[in-house]
C-alpha cells in the first residue's frame, strides 16, 4: 500500500506497539521486508516489528533480522498456531517470541565451496542437473536460500543460464523497487534504464 512507510498492519499488545509487514510469496522474502518494517518501526515509534510471510526467509533476511530484533514468522510458523491448541492469544505470541530466529545448518560459504568444487572438477559452469547428481548439496538447497538458481549465480557473479524462471512475484518486487528508488511509478523507459 502506498504511503504505508513499511508497515502493513498497525497494532498493540500489552501496551507495546508493533509494526507488522506481510508477504505472501513464492519464493523466499529477502532483507528488503526486514529494512521496510524495521525502517516503519522508527517512524511510528514503535517497539517492536514483525515480517509474517506463507513462505520462508532469506538467510540475508534471517541475519538482519538478527540485528535489528525483528520477529520473522514464516508458514511453518503459521501452520503451527492454527494446528496446535493455545489457550490464548497471549500464549501465540509467547511461541513466536521464543522461536522467531530460523538458524541455516548449511551456510552461504559451504554452499558457494560446493559450486566452486564442482566447477573445477568439470572444468565448467554445472549445470542444475549436474548439482543434483554430483553436487554436494542439492539444487534445492540453493534455491532455498536464494529463492533461484539464477539468483544465486547472479549473487556469486556466475553468469545466468537461461532466464526462464522469472515470476509474477519477481515483477511486482523488481516494480516496486524502482518505484521506491524513483519516488513515482515508473514508465517503461525508467523501468528499460535499471537494467543492468
Amino acid at each position: 500500500m502506498k504511503g504505508d512507510f513499511g508497515a502493513d498492519l498497525l497494532g498493540e499488545f500489552n501496551g507495546k506497539k508493533h509494526v507488522i509487514q506481510v508477504k505472501q510469496y513464492s519464493t523466499p522474502v529477502n532483507l528488503k521486508a526486514v529494512q521496510e518494517v524495521y525502517g516503519a518501526m522508527s517512524h511510528y515509534n514503535a517497539e517492536f516489528c514483525w515480517v509474517v510471510t506463507n513462505s520462508t526467509y532469506t538467510e540475508s533476511a534471517v541475519n538482519l533480522a538478527k540485528s535489528t530484533n525483528c520477529f520473522l514468522v514464516d508458514g511453518n510458523d503459521l501452520g503451527k498456531l492454527f494446528s496446535e491448541k493455545f489457550k490464548s492469544f497471549d500464549e501465540k505470541i509467547d511461541y513466536l517470541q521464543e522461536n522467531k530466529i530460523r538458524h541455516f545448518k548449511i551456510t552461504n560459504e559451504q554452499l558457494i565451496t560446493a559450486y566452486c568444487k564442482l566447477k573445477e572438477h568439470l572444468k565448467r559452469q554445472p549445470t542444475v542437473e549436474e548439482i543434483d547428481e554430483s553436487g554436494e548439496y542439492s539444487s534445492s538447497s540453493y534455491k532455498k536460500r536464494w529463492g533461484r538458481w539464477n539468483l544465486f549465480l547472479r549473487d556469486i557473479g556466475e553468469p545466468c543460464l537461461v532466464d526462464r524462471d522469472i515470476t509474477k512475484d519477481d515483477l511486482v518486487m523488481n516494480f516496486n523497487d524502482i518505484a521506491t528508488k524513483l519516488h513515482k511509478t515508473p514508465t517503461v523507459s525508467d523501468i528499460n534504464d535499471s537494467v543492468d
